[in-house]
This record gives C-alpha cells, structure tokens and sequence, in this order.
C-alpha cells in the first residue's frame, strides 16, 4: 500500500469515528509524522437515554385509545 493510499485510509477510518459519535471524543495519535493509532471514547448519558424513551414509544406496550387497549 502506498503513502497515498495509507493516508486515505486513515482519513476514512478519522472520518468513520466522528460520524459514529453523538457525544465523546477521537483521539488522533501521530509517531514521526504517520498516524499510529486511533482512539473512540464514547460517552453515553443516562439523562439522555430517558429523554429518548419518552419521546420513543415502547414498541412492546399495544396502542390505546382514551386509555383502552384500541
């Protein structure tokens, strides 16, 4: 594989882990010029997964109407 060709990867592979977060961090890790390694943290926030199921019916629970089941 060229120099070329490693870098485009690696760009991807930049690009790929910042795309895939919602919140967190990547860490870019260079060694004499050439990326060596890359690092994903993610975080995920209770609060936040609350929010999402109240807005996100439960698929389980069946449609009611008035408080019947429908």
């Amino acid at each position: 594989m060229s120099n070329q060709q490693q870098h485009e990867s690696w760009e991807r592979a930049v690009q790929e882990a910042i795309r895939s977060l919602r919140f967190g961090s990547v860490v870019v890790t260079m060694h004499e010029g050439k990326v060596t390694q890359i690092e994903k943290r993610e975080k995920i926030r209770p609060e936040e997964s609350r929010r999402h199921e109240a807005l996100v019916p439960n698929q389980t629970e069946k449609p009611t109407l008035n408080g019947r089941p429908s």
